[in-house]
């Protein structure tokens, strides 16, 4: 009885198996569609974009399909001058405690690119504290030339 059992069970997980196959094979070519009609819709946003900058306009709107264009300010995250604030006492304490908070993070590429340059030892010191970035996970489907 173990044996059926286990007929069963294969070749349930082949059924799975072969529709994930096919969903991959799915999405490669919904990929190989999609390429082309991105960098086509990305080159026309930054012409509509530049003639609007150029015109000073706001807002566009074809007046026989309804289909209107919008320039919406979007403001970056901000940034702090961490220099300013350490230049004075009350400044670098308010600094320590954010950072004894878990509030201040350092950017590795900075950091990374100011070592190679300058070799500076604080900034060796800092990164012998490095710790591994939180990560995530994403599964890439790419198909093999022939």
């Amino acid at each position: 009885m173990t044996d059926e059992f286990d007929d069963m069970i294969s070749a349930d997980m082949a059924e799975v198996e072969r529709r994930i196959l096919d969903l991959m094979v799915a999405v490669d070519h919904i990929n190989q569609e999609l390429r082309p009609l991105e960098k086509a819709k990305k080159q026309s946003h930054e012409e509509i974009k530049q003639y609007m900058g150029l015109s000073n306009l706001t807002t566009l709107r074809d007046a026989e399909t309804g289909v209107t264009a919008k320039v919406q300010f979007r403001a970056g995250t901000p940034t702090y001058d961490v220099m300013s604030c350490v230049a004075t006492e009350e400044g670098q304490q308010a600094l320590i405690k954010a950072a004894n908070a878990g509030m201040v993070r350092i950017d590795n590429t900075m950091l990374t690119a100011f070592r190679s340059n300058s070799g500076s030892g604080w900034a060796d010191l800092i990164n012998k504290y490095k710790m591994p970035g939180t990560g995530t996970e994403a599964v890439t489907i790419t198909k093999e030339d022939n």
